[in-house]
């Protein structure tokens, strides 16, 4: 009898309590885990993230170069699949975070027809001459 539970410890309890503990692990991690996009536009990597809920959480902006982003202004939409404008996504002021440029969603939710969020970011502070100099980088991320 000692040998079996031997065994059992040594064979099944191990096995059963891991994949135990990656079930737990995947329903306690899921209301965190969100959904998230990206493509690279130019010399940036743009990022969207949504929640469970369908709402957009940030817009992420990060260059590819070893460089901090430079002072930028991002603006979003969602769009249709014939890339008709259903409505604004809201971002809060752009933050430095490292080298990465995060605008945090204002819980806009995704409109059911949207196939895809536009991102606009444009050089901040410039003026009207100079942002025609200063090239904005377009986006458009694929939804879910």
């Amino acid at each position: 009898m000692q040998d079996l539970a031997r065994l059992a410890a040594a064979w099944g309890f191990p096995m059963i309590f891991r994949t135990t503990l990656l079930a737990f692990a995947f329903t306690v991690a899921s209301p965190v885990l969100a959904w998230s996009g990206s493509t690279q536009a130019g010399d940036y990597r743009i990022t969207a993230t949504l929640d469970n809920d369908a709402h957009l959480q940030s817009v992420s902006l990060a260059p590819q170069s070893g460089l901090a982003s430079k002072p930028m202004q991002l603006h979003a939409w969602f769009v249709d699949s014939e890339g008709a404008i259903l409505a604004p996504a809201p971002l809060a002021t752009a933050n430095a975070s490292g080298r990465t440029l995060v605008a945090l969603g204002k819980g806009a939710a995704v409109p059911a027809t949207a196939s895809a969020l536009v991102v606009l970011a444009q050089p901040a502070g410039l003026t009207r001459t100079a942002m025609a100099a200063s090239p904005a980088v377009v986006a458009q991320i694929a939804l879910p």
